[in-house]
């Protein structure tokens, strides 16, 4: 009996001596615990304020890029509605010279008929005349077509960061900010 006490008090001993070791490394657990959730409150605050600084910053940008093409914009329509303006102008005073050009060709024809020489010498003056407006007519209508082409392009961009922007806010929802 007691050897038999005497094997379970040494187990017991060693078991105490186990639980010491046991409690210790608990509470070192424990400390490193509360030093990693401290540690991890004081990264969610700065992740959330992180984030608030980039959303401010990304949404003002957006919105000075997007007020930026819209300026573009709107300075490209007007641009493009006095450009039509201005060949409607020049295409009616091409055909208001035309005929009245045609006109007096006529009269003097008529009044002149012996002035072949000089008719054909005026018409010639009218064709190149018609040809420089023609030619007018087409880099105007090139120039017309880029700036088309331009707002078409500023158009796509303006949608394109619309979706970005829609992204961008479908993302902080699911992320809850």
């Amino acid at each position: 009996m007691q050897e038999r006490e005497h094997g379970l008090r040494d187990v017991n001993d060693s078991l105490q001596r186990h639980n010491q070791i046991l409690k210790g490394q608990l509470q070192a657990k424990e400390k490193t615990i509360r030093d990693q959730t401290a540690w991890i409150n004081q990264l969610d605050a700065e992740n959330r304020e992180l984030r608030r600084s980039v959303e401010s910053s990304s949404d003002s940008e957006n919105r000075a890029k997007i007020r930026d093409l819209r300026k573009k914009n709107t300075k490209l329509e007007t641009e493009n509605d006095t450009l039509k303006l201005r060949i409607r102008d020049l295409l009616r005073i091409a055909k208001d010279a035309t005929d009245d050009r045609v006109q007096q060709l006529k009269e003097e024809l008529s009044t002149f008929g012996k002035q072949v020489v000089d008719w054909r010498r005026n018409y010639e003056d009218l064709e190149r005349q018609h040809q420089d407006l023609d030619r007018r007519y087409k880099r105007m209508r090139q120039n017309l077509d880029e700036h088309l082409d331009t707002i078409q392009q500023l158009t796509n961009e303006n949608d394109r960061l619309r979706r970005n922007a829609d992204a961008e806010d479908r993302s902080r929802r699911r992320h809850g900010h």
